[in-house]
């Protein structure tokens, strides 16, 4: 892999950050809104205090670990985040090219969303200008690269290693999806054949 395709890899991990991000809310959000509605719906503790080791006990246990997980995973999220944006606040370039670079690769824009989006703070450029200040601030961004401890560059990987794992998972998922349980054949593709023998 190329020193460019580490940087970009790199700027576009705090954009599956903030998926990510957003999705563990989301999930410790509906955890806790389950863990809710199930204890609503239990009797209370008997008379005495004592407890079999079920009910509430076991629910808000079990909310905790799940608690712990998506803080866990937040913080690990936040952490890409902000590693990524400080590699591109201390890039040696002006405001502009630090935010192409941002709403590219960070935000995941599309070039004629990034040119909306910097038209919205005064500036005028064409889509082309845009790139040529891309093009730029990668240049920038590789030479800079350079010199970015392996310590952090590990750290990153580390972090980042989650979404990866998290990718391939869906892709295995997708792929299983598409096979039948008994033969273990690729239906898609038969479906595939069928059509081209017809």
């Amino acid at each position: 892999m190329s020193t460019r395709d580490e940087v970009i890899e790199f700027l576009d991990s705090a954009q599956q950050a903030r998926a990510r991000k957003l999705s563990f809310e989301l999930r410790l959000t509906e955890v806790r809104a389950q863990a809710e509605r199930m204890t609503k719906a239990m009797s209370p503790t008997p008379p005495g205090g004592g407890s079999d080791g079920s009910g509430q006990e076991l629910i808000w246990a079990a909310l905790a670990d799940e608690t712990t997980r998506y803080v866990e995973e937040l913080k690990a999220c936040g952490d890409v985040i902000d590693m990524v944006d400080n590699f591109i606040d201390s890039l040696k370039l002006p405001l502009i090219h630090r935010e192409v670079l941002r709403l590219r690769h960070c935000n995941g824009l599309k070039w004629k969303q990034v040119q909306l989006m910097v038209r919205k703070v005064g500036y005028w450029y064409s889509e082309k200008y845009l790139w040529e200040m891309h093009r730029v601030a990668m240049e920038e961004a590789v030479l800079e690269f350079d010199h970015v401890p392996e310590s952090d560059k590990q750290k990153m990987a580390e972090l980042t290693k989650g979404f990866k794992d998290q990718r391939e998972g869906f892709k295995d998922r997708r792929y299983k999806k598409n096979r039948d349980p008994i033969l273990g054949e690729d239906k898609e593709a038969e479906k595939g054949e069928e059509e081209a023998n017809d």
